[in-house]
């Protein structure tokens, strides 16, 4: 034992090593570590704490070796050396105090959690050693927590600061390898801190600005290399730079203007305070600058200011605004602070410039936002300020070039007409006088930019009209030519000269006496004398004023003359007052003439025998207007002596044709009682050579001797609507004289079609008696000239005529039929009237034929003849009263009449049937009608066929020839009364018939069997009913075929010959119960057959076998039986026989 070495375990052991010679010391030693050296290593360091008596001084470590000698190991202290057998030990020189490791300083003193702390003192690692898992290093507490020390040596140890609440003083202490833990001193606490903001600079701005956050502790708990976060509000920041007493970061995108708190959160997780000082204020866009501050659309501007950016990225750019006028921003260029775009168009004047960033925030308006817009295109004059079309005009003025560049030149118009500039530059251009009327007009000039000169006194162009200063000669007979001279005559015109207007007669003018569009001619036409003024129209339509200087006098040429004709219009037969003179001139001498009054082609002879003729003398003659067509004629007056008047405006009389004001109704159906109200509608009646009026619809002509026309007058004719397919036709009157009256609007008549308004019902079948009401059903009948006799009505293809017996009852507003053979769906019903017109297809007129419907099956399951109701609706749809639907269940059907088997009642709502064969499963019962239509798929309609089912099989056991009772349900369906079904077990079957040796009978739920030949072992029995169905397979339905069975052999042993009795049970399973039986008796390879026949065979039956012992060998051998089924009883102990030897 060595008693100076405390912790020991064992005698001289230290540390992993054992030594024969334990070192002398003065003081007790610990064992502090030991290095990894090998057991067979010359030497071994072992560091060891030195406990020496109070005041007593000396180290407090001292290293322990261990050497080995003369084959011991000897450990030995460093201190000092005294000899020992076969070995040195070294002793303390001098006595030392034993201390633990001490603190005296700690960096930094204050921090956040993950705060690395460098703690300086001594005896920092004391005992710690080089070990097999690296060297040992002291362990830090923070007020008792652990701290991860990253580095360690007698003098420094460096740690990170574990968590500890936010505002915590706590100690700091080491423990030494050792065990010793460094005394609680002031030196060594650490305060756990928060950061805070004492101030944000700068505190207002807009995403991007950067921003110096101050205060203290802002990167606590931060390791080299990384940064505290920073939050906006709730946005946190990019970290540009960051020092304990300063974080330099960019204000986020995404905030929208406001104050919010700008929050530090140092590394350890510990949030800033929020307070006043750390408020930042985001602007949001601003607009501090415009440049240039005025200009016209298109001019490059550029925007300053701060905050454009806020929340664009990926190509995206804020929206910038002239007033309300977005820019193009797809040429522009962007930055936080300045934007460059062009001025989209705008009206002249100031707007403000505003800049939406794309968080959708709006910079404010301001005095330093705005931009004018440039005044426009200004014209300051005109020459000439008047002139004809073609007068090369100068425009002059200021901007006309803004915005033009290349071949590009300013528009010009003058009063809305478009002129071609040339001779262009910023203040002049030149351009000719478009086309247009007499009168101001602006001339207006717009530059490259779009801008347009405003309209002023200055931009006034004055066209001119025509004007009239001589006329040569002033007088003369009609046939003379005048000349006329002017100005502007030939204004707009290229092929045509206009015309010369003398007394409201329009005169061609020539050319040939100057220059034409101051000097032109023309010829006087006929026409009453007198003074009239000549004026001229040139091409553009303008006129010259009456002046004095435009008179020309014609000269009365001698004859008659008509100067007036009352009334100027009429008909034929109209009473015509015409005034003149001259009208008798030669009248009375001897072998004078008559005296002729001609309109027209038309003459009225003076003779007292002409009935046209009223009254005659010098001056007036009263006519009744004689028979011309509707026109304007010239009224003209031959005397005695042949002198004719000449034509003139003033002997005009128009015959008026017939004109229809009204026709009332404006719309109806054939044979419609129609007014039609006008005038001149009996114009050129009553003359003997003129036929009869005549009223025409679309082409339908009614003769007013004709049927058609019940009353007539010169203003109405009351007729009936002449046969015509529907629309809207013209209404027009042939008068007497055979003049047509206009067409109008207003005096159309339209033809309507019929209507279906409604269908009741508006479903059902085939046979299903339906209401269709509506308008105009019997249109046309009863007139001669419809293109049918009878009106029909159609059903989808399917036609009802009102002949036909489809038909109930028949009006004009409703007709009542019986559904025609249709199959299942919507269709329209329209209606043909007489007139061949067809009602249109509208909602209204749909009739729905309905597919039968199962809405019940009752059973919902039995088998191949169980009587089934179906019921639904629709069954017998266009069956009539017989019926002969069809049902079907799967792929068998069944007909709905007497001759189907299985076939027993059918109504339109349900249908009885046995079912018809099928294989069990279940299937959808299926009616289809007379009509073709067949049910649809549904839960309701599915019928199960059930296969049979084997309750219950007893015995459950036995042999070849067992009567087996087979229990359950199904056996006999689809059989009939013999019934054939087959029952399974195993592989063999058995006919459910007499004439199978196995059956004894059946019935629905019970078979009885005598168990056919199988070997021993268990099989399902399944019965196959007559639809082929078969039940299925469970552990209640198996029956198990026994083996024989060897219970006792008596004796059970003897010699060959010895009677042997052999008790089991089944030997003579299989044999078919004959007495004699072949089963077979084996004793080992010698074998018995259980026949009269083998001299060894004695008697057998089911449960015996007598024999006599056949030849076999001295030893034991097992007795086996093998029955008829060919099953051998199983080897047991029971069935030894022993041979006995001699």
């Amino acid at each position: 034992m060595c008693p100076n070495l405390r912790h020991l375990e064992h005698s001289c052991r230290m540390g992993r090593h054992s030594v024969d010679a334990c070192p002398q010391a003065a003081s007790d030693a610990a064992l502090i570590d030991s290095d990894p050296a090998p057991e067979n290593a010359r030497e071994h360091r072992v560091r060891v704490q030195i406990s020496l008596p109070r005041r007593q001084k000396g180290p407090a470590v001292a290293i322990l070796r261990i050497r080995r000698t003369a084959g011991r190991k000897v450990a030995s202290l460093s201190a000092g050396a005294v000899a020992l057998a076969g070995g040195l030990v070294l002793v303390p020189a001098a006595p030392a105090l034993a201390v633990g490791p001490t603190v005296s300083a700690i960096s930094p003193t204050s921090g956040a959690a993950g705060t690395l702390v460098t703690i300086t003192g001594s005896g920092l690692d004391s005992g710690c050693v080089v070990g097999e898992n690296g060297t040992q290093r002291p362990t830090v507490t923070f007020a008792g927590v652990a701290a991860a020390v990253t580095s360690a040596s007698p003098t420094t140890v460096t740690a990170t600061a574990p968590s500890q609440a936010v505002g915590s003083v706590v100690d700091v202490r080491v423990t030494d390898c050792n065990g010793l833990q460094s005394p609680v001193v002031a030196a060594a606490r650490f305060t756990y801190v928060r950061p805070v903001v004492s101030g944000v600079s700068p505190a207002t701005g807009s995403a991007g600005t950067f921003v110096t956050v101050s205060g203290t502790d802002l990167t606590a708990g931060c390791p080299a290399g990384t940064s505290p976060t920073v939050r906006f509000g709730v946005a946190d920041a990019t970290v540009v730079s960051a020092t304990a007493t300063s974080v330099v970061t960019r204000a986020p995108t995404g905030v929208h203007p406001g104050t919010y708190d700008v929050v530090v959160t140092d590394c350890a997780g510990s949030n800033s305070v929020t307070s006043n000082a750390d408020h930042f204020t985001f602007t949001g866009p601003l607009v501090s600058g415009v440049s240039p501050a005025q200009g016209k659309a298109s001019t490059q501007v550029t925007i300053a200011g701060e905050g454009f950016l806020s929340g664009c990225g990926g190509g995206v750019h804020p929206v910038v605004k002239f007033g309300t006028a977005a820019a193009d921003t797809t040429s522009g260029s962007f930055s936080p602070s300045s934007i460059v775009v062009p001025a989209p168009p705008h009206a002249a004047g100031g707007v403000h410039v505003t800049v939406t960033d794309c968080q959708g925030d709006s910079s404010p308006t301001s005095s330093v936002d705005q931009f004018t817009y440039t005044p426009t295109p200004i014209v300051q004059s005109v020459a000439p300020a008047s002139g004809v079309i073609g007068t090369e005009i100068t425009v002059t003025g200021l901007r006309f070039t803004v915005g033009c560049s290349g071949s590009s030149t300013p528009t010009v118009t003058v009063g809305g007409v478009s002129a071609s500039p040339t001779d262009v530059s910023a203040s002049s251009l030149k351009i000719l006088a478009p086309a247009h009327s007499a009168g101001p007009t602006s001339v207006v000039v717009s530059d490259c930019d779009g801008d347009t000169s405003p309209t002023t006194s200055a931009s006034t162009f004055s066209y001119l009209a025509p004007e009239v200063t001589r006329v040569t000669p002033t007088h003369g007979d009609p046939g003379t030519e005048v000349k006329v001279e002017g100005s502007s005559f030939t204004s707009g015109c290229t092929a045509d000269l206009g015309v010369a207007l003398i007394g409201g007669e329009e005169v061609p003018l020539s050319d040939g006496v100057g220059p034409s569009d101051v000097a032109l001619r023309f010829t006087v036409p006929t026409m009453v004398g007198g003074t009239y003024d000549v004026r001229i129209r040139n091409c553009e339509g303008d006129v010259s004023d009456a002046v004095a200087a435009d008179k020309f006098t014609v000269t009365t040429p001698p004859g008659p003359q008509v100067t007036k004709v009352t009334p100027k219009k009429g008909y034929v037969g109209t009473q015509v007052t015409i005034t003149g003179t001259g009208f008798l001139g030669g009248c009375g001498a001897f072998g004078s003439g008559y005296p002729l009054i001609s309109v027209g082609d038309s003459l009225i002879v003076a003779n007292g025998f002409d009935s046209n003729l009223v009254s005659l003398s010098g001056t007036e003659a009263v006519i009744e207007a004689p028979p011309n067509s509707a026109g304007t004629y010239d009224v003209r007056v031959t005397n005695c002596q042949g002198d004719r008047s000449l034509t003139s405006k003033a002997d005009r009389y128009s015959y008026v044709p017939p004109s229809v004001a009204k026709v009332a109704p404006t719309k109806g159906y054939v044979g419609t009682e129609v007014t039609i109200s006008g005038t001149g509608f009996l114009g050129g009646c009553g003359n003997p050579t003129l036929p009869f009026p005549y009223v025409s619809v679309g082409g339908a002509l009614l003769s007013a001797t004709g049927v058609g026309v019940v009353s007539m007058s010169d203003t109405q004719f009351v007729i009936k609507a002449p046969s015509q397919p529907a629309g809207a036709y013209p209404v027009r009157v042939i008068n007497c004289a055979g003049d047509t009256s206009a067409v109008s609007p207003r005096t159309k008549f339209t033809y309507l079609p019929p209507t279906v308004a409604k269908v009741a019902p508006s479903k059902g079948y085939v046979g299903t008696q339906v209401t269709i009401s509506g308008t105009g059903f019997l249109g046309g009948c009863g007139d001669p000239a419809s293109p049918l006799s009878f009106p029909f009505v159609s059903v989808g293809g399917a036609l009802v005529s009102a002949t036909g017996v489809g038909v109930v009852s028949m009006s004009d507003t409703q007709v009542v039929i019986k559904a025609p053979t249709n199959a299942a769906g919507s269709y329209d019903i329209r209606v043909t009237n007489c007139s061949g017109d067809t009602s249109a297809v509208v909602n209204g007129d749909r009739y729905t034929y309905l597919p039968p419907n199962v809405t019940k099956v009752a059973p919902k399951e039995g088998y191949v003849g169980t009587e089934v109701t179906i019921y639904g609706t629709g069954f017998l749809g266009g069956c009539g009263a017989s019926g002969n639907a069809l049902i079907s269940l799967g792929s068998s059907w069944v007909v709905g009449s007497g001759l189907d088997p299985n076939f027993v009642s059918i109504s339109d709502t349900q249908v009885v049937i046995t079912a018809p064969a099928n294989s069990a499963g279940t299937y959808d019962i299926r009616v289809t009608n007379c009509a073709g239509d067949t049910s649809a798929v549904g839960r309701a309609d599915r019928y199960t066929y059930l296969p049979p089912t084997v309750s219950k099989v007893a015995p459950k056991e036995g042999y070849v020839g067992t009567e087996v009772t087979i229990f359950g349900t199904g056996f006999v369906e689809g059989c009939g009364a013999s019934g054939n079904p087959v029952i399974s077990l195993g592989s063999s079957w058995v006919v459910g018939s007499g004439l199978d040796p196995n059956f004894v009978s059946i019935s629905d739920t019970q078979v009885v069997i005598t168990a056919p030949a199988n070997s021993a072992g268990t099989y399902d029995v399944r019965v196959t009913n007559c639809a082929g169905d078969t039940s299925a397979v469970s552990p209640r339905t198996r029956f198990t075929y026994l083996p024989p069975t060897v219970a006792k052999v008596a004796p059970s042993k003897g010699f060959a010959g010895t009677e042997v009795t052999i008790s089991g049970t089944g030997f003579l399973g299989g044999c078919a119960g004959f007495a004699s039986g072949n089963p077979l008796i084996s004793l080992g390879s010698s074998w018995v057959v259980g026949s009269g026949l083998d001299p060894n065979f004695v008697s057998i039956s089911d449960t015996q076998v007598v024999i006599l012992a056949p030849s076999n060998a001295r030893g034991t051998y097992d007795v086996r039986v093998t029955n008829c089924a060919g099953d051998t009883s199983a080897v047991v102990r029971a069935d030894r026989f022993t041979y006995l030897g001699p």
